[in-house]
């Protein structure tokens, strides 16, 4: 069952990622960042440094965000 979600993890946050940029929910270079950086985390073992770039894209696009959510206040 583990061997399916690590299948199914890319492709759902592909879709999000799609969606991000479709509903311009985020700017749209985090949504293409995010969407990059999780086309790359796909990749088999053995190749560290695309999924160490993949890790890298996915927290620059997701960060400023985060940091938008912490300083806004709530109404």
């Amino acid at each position: 069952m583990l061997g399916w979600g690590l299948l199914f993890l890319p492709i759902g946050f592909a879709i999000q990622a799609v969606a991000l940029i479709r509903t311009r929910a985020l700017p749209r270079w985090q949504g293409l960042l995010f969407l990059s950086g999780v086309l790359l985390v796909g990749t088999p073992d053995g190749v560290e440094a695309i999924n160490l770039s993949a890790s890298v894209l996915m927290g620059i696009a997701l960060v400023p965000y985060g940091i938008q959510l912490v300083r806004v206040r709530p109404r």
